[in-house]
């Protein structure tokens, strides 16, 4: 036979207040989240404590003086702005020197700035993808039709 506990979560603003020193987010709810002791499951994303929740009595009592509630640094999800919405320079400097890559130094400076952003677009999650493969795409248009002109038809 298979156990299997749910997590509710209860809105504490009402208590959190006189403990917090009215500390709350644009929504109105007090910056606090559940801090699950060893043993307990762990907290769903999202999680909202309702009004009289209680830990499921299966799981095991906290040890003494564990903080069920901690301050949250993070606003809650819904106050928050979407993660990494900036925009990556690497990639705006890239697509600059490709669109003014006629010469042979800014379309390959266009082309390592392009190839760099998209590593770190990928890593850090930032915006400009696009930008940075237009850079690239530009730069070997231009570094194509430099070619072609310095080298002499066979």
């Amino acid at each position: 036979m298979t156990q299997h506990s749910e997590v509710i979560l209860v809105d504490l603003s009402a208590d959190l207040d006189r403990i917090s020193g009215n500390r709350r987010f644009l929504d109105g709810r007090v910056g606090y989240r559940l801090n699950p002791p060893p043993g307990w499951p762990p907290v769903p994303e999202g999680f909202v404590a309702l009004p009289g929740w209680q830990p499921d009595p299966s799981w095991p009592a906290p040890p003494p003086g564990w903080q069920l509630w901690i301050p949250d640094d993070d606003p809650p999800a819904q106050a928050r702005p979407p993660r990494n919405q900036s925009m990556s320079g690497l990639a705006i400097a890239s697509l600059v020197l490709g669109v003014v890559g006629a010469l042979v130094l800014t379309a390959v400076l266009s082309v390592i700035l392009g190839i760099t952003a998209l590593a770190d677009i990928r890593r850090t999650g930032k915006r400009g993808k696009g930008l940075a493969i237009t850079g690239l795409v530009l730069s070997g248009i231009w570094l194509s039709i430099i070619i072609l002109v310095w080298l002499p038809p066979p």
